[in-house]
């Protein structure tokens, strides 16, 4: 008799009680909780990341270009089958596709906007300026907030002359 008992008190505790069973899953609740905010917003960090990469290989390219420049002085430059046209101290010109093909900056990825841009959903571009703003939220209010902009060298009027190199900015407070 001893020996049923034991074996019926056995097969009583087998698994998991109703109780903890509930506890798990309110606990793993939780951490998907905490958790899916940080993942949701991988596009905007990703956007983020593409936008400081395009910054990077506009720096790059202007870089190889002033120095060709600086060693032939002549215009255009040649640049990886592209003939870059450069200006009085060396460095690219505002021609947006210009600019574009030479940082290898794809239209399918991003938007151009040209100089002396100013609408709502685009950043505000000068005469002497051009931005690539991600496919992804070009046309949105985020575009006004989620760009690279190129502007072009200033050579001043003194002499000699003071050159001040392009500026290439970024903004991703929008992405």
């Amino acid at each position: 008799m001893k020996k049923f008992s034991n074996s019926m008190r056995r097969s009583q505790q087998a698994g998991f009680t109703l109780i903890e069973l509930i506890v798990v899953i309110v606990i793993l609740g939780i951490l998907a909780a905490t958790a899916l905010p940080r993942f949701m917003d991988v596009g905007t960090e990703a956007r983020a990341a593409s936008v400081s990469a395009v910054r990077g290989s506009l720096n790059a390219a202007t870089a190889m270009v002033h120095s060709r420049w600086l060693i032939s002085q002549t215009s255009p430059v040649k640049m990886e089958g592209l003939d870059v046209t450069v200006d009085a101290a060396g460095y690219p010109t505002i021609a947006t596709t210009q600019i574009a093909s030479m940082a290898g900056i794809n239209s399918t990825d991003y938007t151009t906007i040209a100089p002396n841009s100013s609408v709502a959903t685009a950043p505000t571009t000068g005469a002497s300026e051009t931005a690539f703003v991600p496919i992804s939220v070009a046309g949105t209010s985020k575009a006004a907030k989620c760009y690279v902009k190129y502007a072009a060298a200033v050579i001043s009027s003194a002499t000699p002359p003071v050159v001040t190199p392009p500026v290439i900015s970024q903004d991703t407070s929008g992405c």
